[in-house]
Order: structure tokens, then C-alpha cells, then sequence
């Protein structure tokens, strides 16, 4: 064969290629959009529907700093809830919004985890609630934890 077909199907391969991977790229892009898109519509709907039950929002995307201990050492880190809302009794509790098959449920291992953060964080609170708008429910999560007070961790 001649030197030019080889090297007219070398180029349409690199061509093909690019193409391939500007289109992947592409499509992650769009899923990201559209992902964080549903995400901010059901939390804009979580307002509504917290409302419609008798909580009023106070605050949202609410940040506290918080420390874990390291070998004796220090490291500062956020916990940023969704809401902070109270309710007619004037009792004051951190929401968490959750949508999907797993996600809202208080039993799945990286929901609860979070809602026991949530709690220990925000310990001046009275409680957390988990917002599922999958099934457009409000659960009420407390945890029996052991004593959590403040020791030296040194």
C-alpha cells in the first residue's frame, strides 16, 4: 500500500479519537448539569414542602466549624447542613434533604452517619430532620449516643 493511505488512516483515527473523547467529555458535563440542576430543584421544593408541614426555614446551607482529634492533633474542618428550620413549638432543628432509592433513608449507613454529624454538631439544636422527597416525607432523627462532652483528647 502507499504511504499516503497510511497516513490518511493514521490522521482519520486521531480524528475519530478526539471526537470520541470531546463527545465523553461533553456528556459528563451535561449529566454534572443536570444532576446538580434536579438536586437544586428538589431543594427549592424541600422549602416548600417543609413549609406545608409547619416549619419555617430560618437559614440555608448553614456552615459551623467543627475539630476532630488526629493522634493528638488538631484538624479544623465544616459541616454545612441544608436548612435550619423551627417548627410552631418553637424547637429548632437541622434538615438534610435526600432524594433517590438510598439516599433518604435513616438506614443507609452514609445518611445515617451524616445525621449523627449533624446531631453532634449542631447539638444545640433540637434534632435533625431528614427531608425525603423521593416519597415527600419528614422523619424526626434523634440518636442515644454515650456521653459526648467535651475531654481532653491529648
Amino acid at each position: 500500500m502507499k504511504l499516503w493511505w497510511w497516513t490518511g488512516s493514521l490522521g482519520l483515527l486521531i480524528l475519530i479519537i478526539t471526537i470520541t473523547v470531546y463527545v465523553q467529555s461533553l456528556v459528563r458535563k451535561w449529566r454534572l448539569y443536570f444532576r446538580f440542576g434536579r438536586a437544586r430543584r428538589l431543594e427549592r421544593a424541600a422549602v416548600r414542602h417543609l413549609k406545608k408541614n409547619g416549619f419555617d426555614v430560618l437559614e440555608g446551607q448553614v456552615e459551623r466549624a467543627a475539630v476532630v482529634w488526629v493522634n493528638g492533633e488538631a484538624h479544623d474542618y465544616h459541616v454545612r447542613v441544608d436548612y435550619i428550620v423551627t417548627n410552631c413549638d418553637g424547637q429548632v432543628f437541622v434538615a438534610e434533604v435526600k432524594s433517590g432509592k438510598q439516599a433518604p433513608s435513616p438506614t443507609h449507613a452514609a445518611t445515617r452517619r451524616q445525621l449523627l454529624e449533624y446531631q453532634i454538631v449542631y447539638k444545640d439544636t433540637d434534632g435533625v430532620l431528614l427531608v425525603d422527597m423521593t416519597k415527600r416525607d419528614i422523619h424526626v432523627i434523634h440518636f442515644d449516643v454515650p456521653n459526648t462532652e467535651e475531654r481532653d483528647p491529648a
